[in-house]
């Protein structure tokens, strides 16, 4: 098999899978609707800093349909929704030996 990227193992598969690994506090807080993953950098952001980000887009920010519309046409999850129609879903919770929590969630299947 030959290496496209450096350090990435990739396949010819049509399986889909995804990870996210944060702390308990910010998937709480996504889950509530506090904070954004952006798909751009996979990170949190608030919502505050999503409209500044949409806002540099050109997105009309008042318009509240026209910033969930640009959201989802670019991936970003919020409201804790990472499900997918077609994919299992997972969350994981756990407690580190030093004794922070952390959650890995994603999902996994075939995307078809």
């Amino acid at each position: 098999m030959k290496s496209i990227r450096i350090g990435v193992f990739e396949t010819n598969s049509s399986s889909t899978h995804s990870l996210t690994i944060c702390s308990k506090a910010e998937f709480e807080a996504f889950k509530n609707g506090d904070l954004v993953l952006n798909s751009d950098d996979d990170k949190f952001y608030t919502k505050d800093e999503m409209m500044e980000i949409a806002e540099k887009e050109g997105i009309d920010t008042s318009d509240s349909d026209a910033v969930d519309e640009w959201m989802d046409d670019n991936g970003h999850k919020q409201n804790g929704d990472y499900e997918s129609e077609y994919l299992e879903s997972f969350e994981q919770y756990y407690t580190t030996k030093s004794g922070d929590e952390i959650v890995a969630f994603g999902v996994y299947g075939r995307d078809c």
